[in-house]
């Protein structure tokens, strides 16, 4: 694998932030195929990045949640 051109501790952690955006993003477009009413939240929530709407979504959205961990592990 080759190694990112990171020069510094803030590369790194652009990097990292931009990965995660780009996770959420990608997570929430996945919720929208699913018809899963849901957005992104603001504010560092304490309760995580994604806000779903329907309790009965729960299971749906921890099946599509594990699937993408089982995926890029």
């Amino acid at each position: 694998m080759e190694r990112e051109n990171i020069e510094t501790d803030e590369d790194k952690m652009i990097k990292h932030y931009k990965d995660h955006k780009n996770i959420v993003t990608w997570f929430l477009e996945k919720l929208k195929k699913a018809k899963i009413k849901a957005e992104r939240t603001v504010g560092n929530d304490p309760k995580g990045d994604i806000l779903y709407y329907n309790e009965k979504d729960t299971e749906k959205v921890q099946k599509l949640a594990r699937e993408l961990k089982d995926k890029y592990k």
